[in-house]
C-alpha cells in the first residue's frame, strides 16, 4: 500500500489531532498564509521528512489578499467576522481585534495541484470563511480525493468581497 497524501490548509498550529492515531505512513503538506506561523512549524517539524511546510494562501491566482492577524491568532483569516451570537461579547471580542494586517498574493488550489503535480488523498480545510473562495477554486482536488475535514458554520458569520460566504 502507498502512503497517503494529506493537504492542510490552515495549518496553524501543525498536524490536526485526528491524525494522532493514524499508524500508517503518510505525506503531509501543510499549507499556512501566516509566514510567522509557517517559520514557526518548519523549525517544529523540521526533523519530520515527511512533513513540507509551504508559506502560501489559496485564492484566486495572482489576487493579492489581506491577511488580518488578530489577537486571537487561531482566529486569524482574509475575511471580516460578522457579529451574529451573544457569544462575541467580553473575551471573545477582544480575540478578535485586528493587530496586524500583512498582504499576501494568493494562488487557485487549483493552479498548485498543476504546479506541484501531486494527488491528495485527503484534505483538511480550516480557513476562517475562506473555504467556499478556495473550494471554488480548487474543484480538481476532488479528482483523487478519499475524505475531506473543513470548518462548517451555518449562519451567516463572514463578509467577503468574493461572495457574501456562508459555511
Amino acid at each position: 500500500m502507498r502512503a497517503l497524501r494529506v493537504l492542510d490548509i490552515g495549518a496553524r498550529y501543525g498536524i490536526h489531532p485526528s491524525w494522532k492515531n493514524f499508524s500508517g505512513e503518510v505525506y503531509y503538506d501543510l499549507i499556512e498564509a501566516d509566514s510567522l506561523e509557517a517559520k514557526r512549524l518548519k523549525k517544529k517539524y523540521k526533523k519530520y521528512k515527511n512533513i513540507e511546510i509551504k508559506n502560501l494562501a489559496f485564492g484566486v491566482d495572482n489576487e493579492y489578499l489581506d491577511l488580518m492577524i488578530l489577537n486571537n491568532p487561531a482566529m486569524s483569516g482574509f475575511v471580516k467576522r460578522i457579529d451574529v451570537t451573544p457569544r462575541y461579547t467580553g473575551l471573545i471580542k477582544s480575540q478578535q481585534k485586528v493587530k496586524n494586517v500583512k498582504k499576501i498574493q494568493s494562488i487557485s488550489l487549483n493552479n498548485y495541484l498543476k504546479i506541484n503535480k501531486k494527488k491528495y488523498d485527503f484534505l483538511k480545510l480550516d480557513v476562517e470563511g475562506f473555504e467556499v473562495v478556495i473550494l471554488n477554486n480548487g474543484i480538481k482536488i476532488f479528482e483523487n480525493l478519499i475524505g475531506a475535514r473543513s470548518e462548517v458554520c451555518f449562519t451567516k458569520a463572514y463578509k467577503s468581497k468574493h461572495v457574501n460566504v456562508e459555511g
